[in-house]
């Protein structure tokens, strides 16, 4: 069951018809039936191994169906599931490999995640470029145990079943998730025979340790318990994870998220120093900008979740460098739930949140009540200005609430405002040009030179607050 498995005929050639195919592997369909497919009819447990003592470079993979994996022994922990299995270690590893247009489905559809369920498993795989793919029915990671610079994963279609792309491995630069789609099915868990387990932790995209330069940018995310994740984690820490942009990402949850206590984005960044380097571990340097998040529920005040849960510790002095600029947070309990990150010495410090638009926030527009709770400060260095709230005029801050007004007195968002922004369409919630609460009322912010559909800011007087700058065309008549 650990071979790589061959449903039909097919013709492999080894360094191609010529030059421009060298060291390329080339298969395709040799019974004219229209695909090429490598079956586990249920009885094998991995589809492509890439394990070569030559580790070959320059591999194009496209066209491929990968199905009907099963774990050997059932559904249980410490048994190997993994579709595309790169076991590229040493030197380059497996570099310039591009996988296309495959289609992987139907990998132990009833087992809940366990970490050696995946679909690809890109290990030393520099320069990958994953595009174009369409994953449905796994159950386990989509993505895990990355190593490698320059990892490009776009334009592929996700049917998230058990859970994401995690990218947990050595060292990575430049990791881009650029343009995909995430359809979640809102829980984790698939056993049907696991009647403990009602509801299944589930991240799509997951930033785990060690990444440096990578960008989540255009992805769509639907009913995913928790869509993005930044982390950090001393258990395969090498070094901060850090210089991250996060932009023009479209989240929705809905009813069909198992719970109503899910987050848009959470940052956890909870470690002791690397025990392998020694180097301290944190999540530093992030930019989130023009993201959309909305929790879209028929009940109203259902979400028990904060759009945003940040929460920072460590046994050293750090500063996060966390900026959350024209982002647009509909529907949900808190709009910012600072946490507390265990009880180190060193928690939560330097958070900057500018021109944002936080609609219909239902208890809390900012709660630190898990500081209070623990006894512990409040978190440092927290700026906040040129936002727009409605829904709970609420702040919670060191122990006490307080209204807009007091909120300001504290000295934020001093040139913000307490008002409901009018939205063009409730379902993208892009401005409309009537409105008069965030149109033209944002501070022009060089860090975000454009809005989420590549419209340059600003378009009036001023930046639009939120992730919509809406065009003179569509303003009121430009206010005559």
């Amino acid at each position: 069951a650990e071979e790589s498995l061959l449903s039909e005929e097919v013709s492999i050639w080894h360094g191609g018809p010529g030059p421009a195919r060298r060291n390329q592997l080339l298969p395709w369909d040799t019974t004219d039936d229209g695909e090429f497919v490598l079956d586990g009819l249920g009885q094998h447990n991995k589809g492509l191994i890439a394990e070569f003592s030559t580790k070959p470079k320059n591999v194009e993979v496209g066209y491929l169906t990968i199905r009907n994996l099963e774990p050997d022994s059932g559904c249980s922990i410490g048994e190997d599931l993994i579709a595309i299995y790169m076991k590229c270690s040493g030197g380059e590893g497996c570099a310039n490999w591009w996988f296309h247009h495959n289609n992987i489905t139907d990998m132990g559809v009833n087992c809940n995640v366990q970490s050696h369920y995946i679909a690809l498993q890109p290990s030393n795989t520099p320069n990958l470029l994953f595009e174009h793919n369409y994953l449905t029915r796994i159950g386990g990671f989509m993505m895990r145990y990355f190593a490698g610079d320059n990892i490009t994963i776009r334009e592929n279609h996700f049917e998230v079943h058990g859970t994401g792309i995690k990218a947990w491995g050595e060292y990575q630069d430049n990791l881009q998730v650029i343009d995909n789609t995430f359809l979640c099915d809102g829980n984790g868990y698939n056993n049907p025979g696991d009647e403990a387990v009602k509801c299944g932790g589930q991240t799509a995209v997951n930033f785990a340790n060690n990444i440096q330069h990578g960008i989540i940018r255009g992805n769509t995310f639907e009913d995913c318990v928790l869509p993005i994740n930044i982390g950090s984690d001393d258990r395969a820490g090498y070094r901060i994870n850090a210089h991250h942009i996060v932009e023009n990402n479209f989240i929705r949850q809905t009813e069909n998220v198992c719970t109503a206590n899910a987050n848009a984005i959470a940052i956890d960044d909870v470690a002791d120093p690397s025990p392998v380097t020694s180097s301290q571990l944190q999540v530093k340097d992030v930019l989130y900008r023009n993201n959309v998040m909305i929790f879209d529920h028929p009940v109203a005040k259902a979400s028990t979740g904060a759009a945003i849960v940040i929460r920072a510790g460590h046994p050293f002095d750090f500063t996060s460098d966390i900026r959350f600029y024209h982002n647009t947070i509909q529907g949900y309990r808190w709009g910012v739930l600072p946490a507390v990150g265990s009880t180190y010495d060193y928690q939560l410090n330097g958070v900057d949140f500018r021109n944002n638009i936080f609609s219909n926030i239902h208890d809390a527009q900012v709660n630190t009540g898990d500081f209070d709770r623990d006894g512990l400060s409040p978190p440092a260095n927290w700026q906040m200005n040129h936002n727009v709230y409605s829904g709970a005029d609420v702040f919670v801050w060191n122990g006490s609430e307080y209204d807009f007004s007091g909120w300001q007195s504290l000295g934020r968002d001093g040139l913000g405002a307490f008002c409901a922004p009018t939205f063009a369409d409730p379902t993208t919630l892009s401005l409309a040009g009537s409105d008069t609460c965030a149109l033209d009322q944002g501070q022009v912010l060089a860090e975000v030179p454009s809005d989420l559909d590549g419209d340059p800011r600003p378009n009036g007087a001023a930046s639009d607050i939120g992730a919509d700058e809406v065009v003179a065309r569509n303003r009121k008549l430009l206010r005559r």
